[in-house]
């Protein structure tokens, strides 16, 4: 019997150290064995935690292109390459009643009696809201964004532009002070807000995103993010350094700018560029620098740019070798498309995205 023991201990030991071990039936792995390289699903859902402060993230829009309808938010979190998903968008400041207006593409399901009587551009998303509370739950972080390609979101005077953000705050985030009837996602609150606009009115922005942080301040139960998506001539028309200085996260659009495009000669200097011009942000309100991401689109018709899985990978290597220490990852136009665009091995754009990211 001695002997028997003695003999089995060490296979035992040797396989609780490298499997984990049993409780109650269920096989439980060890915390210190996954690896965000490999991890599955499953092991994302249990043990991920978000870091902001990490240069292998991986943040993707979502709700606006034609793939959007072939998978969800919800699998889009469940995703290991994923970190941020940034909805897209509120299109509209100025609409009925004052309040915004939404596009979500085909994810909500009409409007609640409040929204018809007070603003019927607002939509009621309860679905949305349902998935985006499963993202939360596995501590993947959920963006709204403002504006897109054909919003209308310029502000005519800095009080304008606070109002919009107690707005937005009270449809969206923590806030209280509107009719509950009027939030689309009932009581859920989003992680923050992002900043995509493009139409060259910057006026009063920078009020408004102070006045953003000064909202977020508000509810200490969570961080609350901000992010903006400049396009990569420098300065950007639309989102001036002002701006951006207020956000955790910048993803600059190194697409559909011929002369600092991702496959551009002039990709390098001007990634070099806007890591200085951010990092000079360092300290502003005593927050740190902002987080630099490559924002590239992950499938052909998703600008001029696009370059292959491959060839991005090794992008994504190059700037990682260059030592940027505001480097934070990598932004993709849009989820649902990268998510089935599959190179020959099988691995969709996101995957071999996040592999490089983390040097596999």
């Amino acid at each position: 019997m001695l002997l028997n023991a003695l003999f089995f201990f060490p296979l035992v030991l040797l396989h609780w150290i490298t499997y984990g071990y049993a409780v109650a039936g269920a096989h439980i792995p060890y915390p210190w064995r996954l690896d965000r390289r490999t991890a599955t699903t499953r092991d994302a859902n249990h043990y991920y935690n978000f870091n902001a402060a990490a240069s292998d993230n991986v943040a993707v829009y979502f709700g606006q292109t034609d793939a959007t309808g072939r998978t969800s938010l919800a699998s889009m979190c469940q995703d290991p390459s994923v970190d941020i998903v940034i909805l897209g968008f509120v299109t509209k400041f100025s609409g009925q009643g004052g309040y915004p207006e939404v596009n979500f593409g085909a994810a909500c399901d009409g409007q609640t009696p409040q929204m018809q009587a007070q603003a019927q551009g607002l939509l009621h998303c309860p679905s949305l809201a349902s998935q985006i509370s499963t993202c939360q739950s596995m501590n993947k972080k959920v963006l709204l964004s403002i504006g897109g390609w054909l919003s209308s979101t310029a502000f005519s005077s800095e009080l304008q532009a606070t109002g919009m953000a107690k707005t937005l705050w009270n449809l969206f985030g923590a806030g209280t002070d509107l009719d509950p009837g009027l939030r689309p996602f009932d009581n859920v609150k989003v992680d923050g807000f992002d900043i995509d606009k493009e139409n060259k009115q910057p006026a009063h922005y920078g009020a408004f995103a102070k006045a953003l942080r000064t909202q977020y301040a508000r509810d200490p139960s969570k961080p609350y993010y901000l992010s903006a998506a400049p396009q990569c001539p420098r300065p950007d028309a639309s989102i001036p350094l002002d701006v951006l200085r207020h956000a955790d996260f910048v993803w600059v659009q190194f697409y559909n700018n011929p002369v600092c495009n991702i496959d551009a000669p002039g990709f390098d200097n001007s990634f070099a560029a806007w890591s200085s011009d951010l990092t000079a942000a360092a300290g502003y309100n005593g927050r740190p620098a902002p987080k630099l991401f490559i924002g590239a689109p992950a499938f052909e018709k998703g600008g001029t740019g696009y370059v292959s899985a491959q060839r991005f990978a090794s992008v994504v290597q190059k700037v990682t070798a260059s030592g940027a220490k505001n480097f934070g990852g990598v932004m993709l136009w849009d989820g649902a498309e990268a998510r089935f665009n599959v190179d020959y091995s099988g691995r969709t754009y996101m995957q071999s995205v996040k592999a490089a990211l983390v040097g596999r």
